[in-house]
């Protein structure tokens, strides 16, 4: 459990940074 616990938090961190860089490079591809 602790092991799919700590994925899982790796996945959440992944997912948002990924989705934080998608997002940034959608702004300056508006820009």
């Amino acid at each position: 459990m602790f092991f799919s616990l700590r994925y899982t938090v790796l996945d959440i961190i992944f997912f948002l940074s990924a989705s934080h860089l998608g997002t940034s490079r959608y702004i300056w591809v508006q820009l």
